[in-house]
């Protein structure tokens, strides 16, 4: 089998780049169905986005499977949907019939009761979840790689990151049941010094707790999530309690930064088969492959022509607290832009943090109309599907394997795709296998960490983020676009543009940022908020304020140590008990 037999004869990208494109192929055809990597290998492919790797994928295994039965193969996709069309294509127009099986939560329990009939499989696509579950299951993990040699993982694994806070705590707490709150709160109680510490700084914390304490804790927890018959509840109760488990392990590094702290599982790392292929069409700049021997980087030269389109870098301040700060102000700048820009006819593509994606969308509707704006389905079911609008909204994180957007003309970049900071720390040391050791953790005065391997993997997520966002539209030969980037971050526009050949940019737009106005009447701030609440409920005949009730009634995170340290509050005389106060007049 070769290249030439497989790529379409009205593939546009033949047209174009001919021997050139036919090469490329042919290297992930010899990749997936004739090389080994040995099973601690894992060989990274940088293909750019939109050049069809994962759409060939399917079609070089359908095509090997035509005449070899030698390999099976397990591929691990980010979306369920992903999954399920690479399954029909692989058994498209194939003799073999029923050779793929694609697992997902609702068919799961039915195959795992048959093992011998799904191993015998030639093909299994699992997702990114399912993958990383795996990690921590032996057993289940031997089932999808009994006999089988090649695993390719489409688009890198994101891990999880565990994370802790007083709001989580309080929350939690909320479905725990009277009897067992007392215990809930003591083993809770030094993760919670902890976290109540609102320091800027990342350090490296290590809470201990009593063993026979962490024990009680452990089986109480067990309890309550075998009482609970609410689903989504019975997940949050799970999490919560391997994130206890985790921070109190001694053998895993936990880390602190502003009020939260953060842990990994360390049985999550990549596990693989005699042949492993990662294709992450954004490797190249993304540092977390550069930390770990066994990820084995086989860069790519970039073929397809960006001369003819135009990239705008429109500079503000868009990170994650920027905007949030001042949602409405932001959007009365941007939606103007957007219109000014607009060409009737034309399509354009929104990209923005997921939590400010109502907000764009409200402000949008009002400017340009309902029927011409369209927002990414949050709930599947019940959503609509995108129906031809001008304008289409999604999310960091969302868009990588769409192709829905793929005839677009113009995409905005609307926010800086910025995670918090210790959330790097906690993928390097994912992926490098290691804790932090000595390294530093600071970072200079534009929040970049000095530390330059820390640095490549913070610039490289944020980078990466981008370039496979605004690779969504003009998926062809010949890209056309164009594509505005707001982000005050110069180094990563370059960055993104580096990426795609011939790609300069055409234009730079500075917008002056404005100072915050004073106001004449000094506005109470969330902190005068808390203390006026507990005020009121002093008043109201209160001899005991438990901190969690107190938290319901806020929709953002209250930072104790600033509500204690106000002299309002030291004015009402209340006798601090960790986790409720006594009011002693």
């Amino acid at each position: 089998m070769e290249a030439k037999q497989i790529i379409q004869r009205d593939d546009a990208y033949l047209k174009v780049y001919g021997d050139k494109y036919i090469q490329k192929i042919d290297y992930l055809r010899q990749l997936i169905t004739e090389q080994e990597t040995g099973e601690n290998i894992f060989k990274v492919v940088n293909f750019e986005a939109g050049l069809g790797k994962s759409r060939y994928t399917d079609i070089i295994i359908r095509e090997y499977l035509r005449f070899n039965t030698d390999r099976k193969f397990l591929i691990v996709k980010r979306f369920n949907d992903e999954s399920k069309r690479s399954g029909e294509a692989i058994e498209d127009n194939s003799f073999l019939r029923n050779h793929v099986v694609v697992i997902t939560a609702d068919n799961w329990q039915k195959w795992k009761k048959n093992v011998k009939e799904l191993q015998q499989k030639q093909v299994i696509i699992i997702s990114h979840k399912r993958y990383i579950d795996l990690c921590e299951n032996d057993a289940e993990r031997a089932i999808f790689t009994k006999d089988r040699h090649t695993l390719i993982i489409d688009e890198k694994v994101n891990y999880y990151v565990y994370t802790y806070s007083y709001a989580i705590y309080s929350h939690i707490r909320q479905y725990i049941s009277f009897k067992n709150s007392g215990l809930f709160d003591k083993a809770c109680r030094t993760l919670n010094e902890l976290a109540t510490n609102n320091s800027t700084a990342i350090t490296r914390i290590y809470p201990k707790i009593e063993k026979e304490l962490l024990q009680q804790f452990t089986d109480m927890m067990k309890d309550e999530i075998r009482n609970q018959h609410d689903l989504k509840i019975k997940r949050k109760l799970e999490n919560f309690l391997d994130t206890v488990l985790l921070l109190y392990d001694k053998n895993v590094l936990a880390l602190h930064n502003s009020e939260e702290l953060y842990t990994l599982n360390r049985q999550h790392k990549h596990w693989g088969l005699k042949n492993n292929i990662i294709l992450d069409a954004s490797a190249g700049i993304d540092g977390v492959y550069e930390v770990h021997s066994k990820f084995k980087m086989q860069r790519q030269t970039r073929l397809i022509d960006h001369s003819e389109s135009k990239f705008i870098h429109i500079k503000m301040n868009t990170s994650k607290s920027a905007i949030g700060e001042n949602q409405k102000k932001y959007f009365e700048k941007i939606v103007p832009m957007i219109k000014e820009r607009h060409i009737e006819g034309e399509k354009t593509l929104l990209v923005i943090h997921k939590e400010f994606a109502d907000s764009l969308h409200k402000e949008m509707k009002k400017v340009f109309g309902a029927d011409n704006v369209w927002k990414d389905k949050k709930d599947k079911e019940n959503d609509p599907d995108y129906n031809n609008q001008s304008y289409a909204i999604s999310w960091f994180g969302n868009l990588i394997g769409k192709n829905t957007f793929s005839d677009f003309d113009n995409v905005w970049i609307l926010g800086t795709p910025n995670i918090p900071n210790a959330h790097y720390l906690i993928h390097y040391m994912q992926y490098a296998d290691q804790t932090l050791g000595k390294n530093r953790t600071q970072v200079d005065n534009r929040g970049k960490f000095k530390n330059s391997k820390f640095r490549a993997i913070q610039d490289g997520y944020i980078a990466a983020e981008i370039y496979q966002s605004i690779k969504r539209i003009q998926r062809n030969p010949k890209p056309k676009g164009k594509f505005y980037i707001v982000t005050k971050d110069e180094e990563i526009v370059h960055m993104v543009l580096g990426q795609m050949k011939y790609a300069t940019l055409t234009e730079t737009i500075e917008v002056k940022e404005e100072q915050k106005e004073k106001s004449a009447t000094k506005q109470p701030t969330n902190t005068d908020k808390v203390i006026q609440y507990i005020y009121t409920l002093i008043e109201n005949g209160a001899k005991k304020i438990h901190k969690s009730d107190v938290q319901k009634q806020f929709e953002f995170k209250i930072k104790w140590e600033r509500v204690k340290a106000h002299k309002e509050f030291k004015k009402l005389k209340l006798k601090d008990e960790y986790h409720y106060f006594i009011v002693l007049k």
